[in-house]
């Protein structure tokens, strides 16, 4: 790897933010990609997905500032509560840039579109965090071991983001249809549950022994087959249940459940 490394131009004050950008940005397309395979069958249209994804990069600028604020107004907060706020801006972060982007257009007509647009926009948010970390990671180390903490990112960091964003996605499939008594319930579980994870997966990572990163690492990708199999789960009762349901209450007049209930 090392002489394939010196191939490459030296990391100089014109080009690090050329790699940045690559090293942010390329390894979580290639996650887009694998995801966008669970929605092969009926795609979501490209500007919707686009959109998604700019509004994500987007909200992981928007939320530096909050998160700044914060030390500031609180620059004796414990490490916990500095986890917990930090974990919460991001996602609060990730679900508005969806609200404003995908949850308003017309192409949300369909249960399981939420959960796209979440992870989308949750790819992107991670790409710009990732880009933003790599300028200053390039700053004080050289290529190799800037490739290598890339690496870890993409394995770890980028898949909490969506994770933790497919939850908040799930909470809004699961509301579609849903009786109004039930639709304000739904959306702060999904957030809830966002947070939990990803301060759970911060607090390991922030530690100090290996066995730390490596419990984070763990309970990431648990978190990720768990996922996939809850997903599988939520298609097949999209199918058999929530559809059935939509298409009779449209039949009868009773009530119009096409539009999310949250915007």
């Amino acid at each position: 790897m090392e002489s394939i490394i010196a191939l490459l131009p030296p990391v100089t004050p014109q080009t690090i933010y050329l790699y940045a950008i690559i090293g942010g940005f390329l390894p979580p397309l290639l996650w887009l990609l694998f995801w966008l395979r669970e929605d092969k069958k009926d795609p979501e249209p490209r500007r919707v997905i686009i959109g998604s994804f700019l509004f994500g990069a987007l909200s992981g600028i928007f939320a530096l500032p909050f998160q700044g604020l914060f030390m500031t107004l609180f620059p004796a907060a414990t490490l916990l509560v500095s986890i917990l706020v930090f974990a919460t801006v991001e996602e609060l972060s990730k679900y508005f840039s969806v609200r404003v982007s995908a949850l308003r257009d017309v192409a949300n007509d369909e249960p399981f579109d939420p959960v796209i647009y979440m992870l989308t926009a949750a790819i992107g948010f991670a790409a710009m965090e990732n880009t933003l970390y790599l300028i200053n990671y390039l700053n004080d180390f050289d290529l190799l071991n800037s490739l290598l903490e890339r690496g870890k990112r993409f394995f770890g960091s980028t898949l909490l983001h969506i994770i933790s964003s497919v939850l908040i996605g799930i909470s809004l499939t699961l509301s579609y249809g849903k009786r109004k008594k039930w639709r304000p319930f739904l959306l702060p579980l999904g957030i809830v549950s966002a947070v939990g994870l990803h301060s759970v997966f911060n607090i390991y990572v922030t530690g100090s022994g290996s066995r730390d990163v490596f419990t984070a690492f763990l309970i990431v990708w648990v978190a990720f087959i768990i996922t996939l199999v809850a997903l599988e789960f939520l298609k097949d009762y999209i199918k058999k249940y929530m559809v059935a349901k939509v298409v009779s209450k449209k039949l009868h007049a009773e009530e119009t459940v096409t539009k999310n209930p949250f915007i």
